[in-house]
């Protein structure tokens, strides 16, 4: 699975693999939740999705601030997947690309 998201062995690629997975578990684990919701009683689901939204991007903030430097070198794998960014000897010495210069002239 890893080898699906193209993450390079620059830096720390098994924390960058944990800050994905516990993005995707926090919504994992409120999609149970949310399913119960009736949805013909619409004040009471927009104040219960209200509480799931910041649930989990709490869950989410804890794990990005307390791993900035492989949140920047997961953004950087990303960008690089995209073609917007080039890898140089190391995911934080590369170069941005023809297309990610053309991205930063669009309005």
């Amino acid at each position: 699975m890893d080898n699906d998201l193209n993450l390079c062995n620059c830096g720390n690629p098994d924390i960058q693999l944990m800050i994905l997975k516990t993005i995707l578990q926090a919504y994992k684990d409120e999609e149970e939740s949310y399913a119960k919701i009736n949805s013909d009683i619409y004040k009471k689901k927009t104040i219960i999705i209200h509480k799931i939204y910041h649930k989990r991007i709490s869950s989410i903030n804890k794990i990005l601030k307390n791993n900035l430097d492989e949140v920047c070198e997961l953004l950087l794998n990303m960008l690089e997947n995209a073609g917007l960014f080039e890898h140089g000897g190391y995911i934080g010495n590369g170069k941005i690309t023809f297309k990610g210069e053309k991205l930063l002239l669009e309005e």
